[in-house]
């Protein structure tokens, strides 16, 4: 039976921005308790010896804030002025869409998979779908404008990757800037192991716990919704926060202990993909 998620720690970090952005990340970490066990509080340093095989690492929870410099629309690379190091799909590409409830991806839906799935693709993971139902309750979380880590609604069973701070106009840029490109060079060196051993130190997993939900090899399916909350504001983001939030939901949940060595595969070298690259 899963229990209530906890806060374990709290710490401040300066992220890698876009360009044209300012980004400023405070990082909430949580962790995940099942079957009604008891946490231990970072300062007993019994974190290691708590998690165990096949449960859940954590999931952090990422403030980010955009300071965009004017209102225009984001830049955005062409063919001809596209640097060697970007990543174009075929424009007949199309994304692959989940059965059983799923319609074919709009244009905000469209670019969540292609963007997952470029990064998947440099870690022979298999493509995502779309999931209407993933992207329902994503809408449902959002819409309480309460900024966390909501993995129960709609009865749960998904992993899950927050952001606050950005509109949905934003949505690649969230993915590959700051999910994938912000976080994939912190797991160098720990491919190939089932439990990264840096995970003794309980803030490690949120410097790249988002990049290894977006790549993990077992997930089939992803759906996310971003959610403007002005009429309310946003709440645990303080007010320099747009008062954006976006939720993406995956199933199956990535991030197990013990399966991260065949679900986190190396990069292939495929081209860079970052939040301009257009499909």
């Amino acid at each position: 039976m899963r229990s209530s998620m906890i806060i374990a720690g709290i710490v401040a970090v300066v992220a890698a921005a876009p360009a044209g952005y300012t980004v400023t990340q405070v990082t909430d970490v949580y962790t995940t308790v099942y079957e009604d066990q008891v946490a231990p509080t970072p300062a007993s340093g019994g974190f290691k010896g708590w998690w165990k095989k096949g449960k859940p690492a954590a999931a952090a929870t990422t403030v980010v804030t955009y300071v965009i410099p004017t209102p225009a629309a984001a830049p955005v690379d062409t063919p001809a002025a596209a640097p060697a190091d970007t990543y174009s799909a075929p424009a007949s590409e199309a994304a692959p869409v989940s059965t059983g409830g799923s319609s074919a991806p709009n244009s905000y839906a469209q670019t969540v998979v292609d963007h997952h799935n470029a990064h998947r693709a440099n870690h022979s993971a298999p493509a995502l779908v779309w999931d209407d139902s993933l992207a329902s309750i994503a809408q449902q979380i959002g819409s309480s404008c309460v900024y966390a880590h909501d993995t129960k609604t709609g009865g749960g069973g998904y992993g899950q990757n927050i952001a606050a701070g950005a509109p949905a106009s934003n949505i690649a840029s969230i993915i590959s800037d700051l999910f994938y490109n912000n976080e994939v060079g912190n797991f160098a060196g720990l491919y190939g192991q089932a439990t990264p051993s840096n995970l003794n130190n309980e803030q490690a997993f949120d410097t790249y716990g988002h990049f290894t939900q977006i790549v993990w090899k077992g997930t089939t399916s992803v759906g996310c919704a971003t959610v403007d909350c002005s009429g309310k504001g946003l709440a645990n983001t303080g007010g320099n926060v747009p008062p954006y939030f976006t939720v993406c939901n995956y199933k199956s949940p990535g991030n197990f202990l013990g399966e991260f060595d065949k679900n986190v595969l190396p990069p292939l070298g495929k081209p860079m993909v970052s939040g301009t690259t257009t499909y």
